[in-house]
């Protein structure tokens, strides 16, 4: 069991077994989307003071827009905005199996509250029970989900 991780803590899915996100990279993860959303915000803040003559949202936006460039510059300084966009890539990557996961464990208790009635395919309930315990043995966290979202 890795150091970091406590029996207290509970993880997501898609977070691999024994790999938790360090102080550091969160720190990057937040500097990046402080960035973009003060890029954001504050474009509006200029756009929204310019058109109304209001020069407090102009200076506020200004003075979001320089905050933004600085943070840009830092993790770029830091070799650090590339790691940022390569961890992005890999939750996207990371991303269709778990829903391939999900949808399994949805379409099983669909299947499962059909339950005694004429639409019941027991047999189809197998295979789907079989399909989603083969992937689960994969990732623990999955078997995890799945232990918690089978009735």
């Amino acid at each position: 069991m890795d150091a970091r991780i406590t029996p207290f803590m509970k993880k997501p899915p898609s977070i691999p077994l024994g790999v938790m996100n360090p102080p550091d990279v969160v720190a990057v993860r937040l500097a990046f989307l402080i960035m973009v959303l003060l890029f954001t915000g504050t474009s509006l803040l200029i756009l929204v003071g310019g058109l109304r003559h209001d020069f407090f949202n102009l200076g506020v936006g200004l003075v979001g827009q320089l905050l933004a460039v600085g943070l840009y510059d830092w993790l770029r300084r830091e070799g650090r905005f590339a790691a940022v966009f390569t961890s992005l890539e890999e939750l996207v990557r990371s991303a269709p199996a778990e829903t391939e996961f999900t949808h399994l464990v949805n379409a099983w208790e669909d299947l499962h509250l059909k339950r005694g009635t004429a639409g019941f395919d027991v047999w189809e309930l197998q295979r789907l029970r079989v399909e989603i315990e083969a992937k689960a043995k994969l990732d623990p966290s999955l078997a995890d989900y799945w232990r918690e979202h089978r009735p």
